[in-house]
């Protein structure tokens, strides 16, 4: 298997969530600096399966929010979820998770694209660009000094909004999604021919001797089959979009071509994979 392989010899990579393994996402509103793994056990004793939670902390100001994201397996019954009222003996919220960010960032890693759960790089700080989990950090929680930004190494925290590398990537995101929605142009339907005068042209149908005229049956199979295919391609883009998959496969060539390892490969191809569910 390609993961277990990547896993034993040490590369850092990410993969994607398939699409039958997708999990619910959801809003917890409660007091701020609540230590998270009290909330996750709390949580999980009142009988919520919880693959993740964290803090939605402001991009702009990185404080802490009385917001939690909780990730919980897809076949929890939300209704069930949103019954409980109280946690760690507060009042709390219950919301519907709305994405506002268009680029996916790594709460582990710090990169974008892909999330925490599907993560197999070293992990960055979110604070100080250091090589431990954000809530290893010794640095204080809502500390805005003397912090370091480990995609651009610039003097803000790594999910800051403005960060030119983030920045970069929500304009790719736009240049893709502009692409994929660019609408085809019609097709002339009539096209007349500088050979023969208007006036032949727009005359309409004229009675010809079908006796006469010779039946080229190659010419008549070849069309016949060109149609068939016409209709099978017909057939297959009602299932999926053909245009995004011809579109994704041409940028995929040209990532491929200039990778030079089989990590590099893999990644390129679950890259793609995802792009194409989105």
């Amino acid at each position: 298997m390609v993961i277990n392989k990547l896993e034993k010899e040490k590369v850092d990579f990410h993969t994607f969530t398939r699409r039958e393994d997708k999990i619910k996402k959801i809003v917890l509103k409660a007091a701020p600096g609540l230590d998270l793994e009290d909330l996750k056990e709390e949580l999980e004793f009142e009988g919520v399966e919880v693959v993740s939670i964290i803090n939605l902390r402001s991009r702009s100001e990185n404080v802490e929010s009385h917001s939690y994201q909780l990730c919980v397996k897809k076949e929890t019954n939300l209704r069930d979820v949103y019954k409980i009222r109280h946690v760690q003996n507060t009042r709390v919220k219950w919301e519907t998770y709305a994405k506002k960010n268009k680029i996916t960032q790594c709460y582990r890693c710090q990169q974008f694209g892909h999330s925490q759960a599907n993560c197999h790089k070293q992990p960055n700080c979110v604070k100080c660009a250091g090589k431990h989990l954000t809530p290893n950090c010794r640095l204080p929680r809502n500390i805005k000094n003397d912090v370091k930004c480990i995609n651009c190494c610039g003097n803000h925290t790594a999910n800051f909004s403005q960060c030119p590398v983030y920045l970069e990537h929500l304009e790719k995101s736009d240049e893709m999604k502009n692409k994929n929605t660019k609408k085809p142009h019609k097709a002339v339907n009539k096209i007349i021919s500088s050979e023969k005068p208007y006036s032949q042209v727009t005359a309409g149908p004229r009675q010809e001797n079908h006796q006469n005229r010779p039946v080229y049956e190659g010419k008549s199979q070849e069309m016949n089959e060109m149609a068939q295919i016409a209709q099978e391609l017909r057939e297959i883009n009602k299932i999926c979009n053909l245009g995004k998959i011809i579109h994704l496969l041409k940028e995929m060539k040209k990532e491929l071509m200039q990778a030079t390892s089989f990590a590099d490969h893999a990644q390129i191809i679950m890259k793609y994979e995802e792009l194409y569910q989105k």
